[in-house]
């Protein structure tokens, strides 16, 4: 009884593995014979193609032959077709970062020209204290009123003030007040 049982089995189990054999060998052929009908397919596609053109190319004629022989084909148009995609996208990036380039040249370009206009405020701020370090070059108010502007301007150039300053702050020309500082030298001299 086990015996019968066991055989049963194994006749069962060789059963559906010869079914699946056979499924496998169905398929197989079917596939084949695809393949050879899309062959068949595509070269009466590019003799018609050819005769409405007048004729194939050599490139044409390759790619027949190509596409005749690799049964991948749609993979490679499928992989083109991503290799096209991946490529837009990437020249779309890099058109935005040359942008972003551009916009980033334009800003530092600006900002340089801040710096230098803050550089020259500085040296103008610089200079201002220098010209505020001069403020003892102002004549005093007794000299303003009561001395001659002559004297005003020997006292000034006493406390080292320039003929410039000196000129400035009475109000006269500054050769004048050139003239009148060479004429009164302490060494004498004209």
């Amino acid at each position: 009884m086990k015996l019968p049982a066991l055989a049963m089995l194994l006749a069962q189990g060789l059963a559906s593995h010869l079914f699946l054999a056979g499924v496998l060998v169905l398929t197989v052929t079917l596939i084949y014979r695809t393949q050879r009908r899309l062959i068949q397919l595509r070269r009466r596609y590019a003799e018609r193609s050819s005769v409405a053109t007048g004729g194939p190319t050599e490139q044409e004629n390759a790619a027949a032959a190509t596409a005749a022989a690799n049964p991948a084909a749609p993979w490679e148009v499928q992989l083109h077709q991503v290799a096209r995609q991946y490529l837009a996208q990437a020249q779309t990036q890099s058109a935005v970062l040359e942008r972003q380039l551009r916009e980033a040249r334009a800003l530092s370009r600006q900002l340089a020209r801040q710096l230098e206009q803050l550089r020259q405020l500085q040296a103008e701020l610089a200079a201002g204290k220098a010209g505020s370090a001069s403020a003892g070059c102002e004549p005093k108010a007794a000299e303003q009123g009561g001395a001659a502007p002559s004297q005003n301007a020997l006292e000034m150039a006493a406390r080292g003030c320039s003929a410039r300053q000196i000129a400035a702050a009475l109000g006269r020309p500054e050769g004048e007040v050139e003239l009148l500082l060479r004429l009164h030298r302490p060494d004498g001299s004209a």
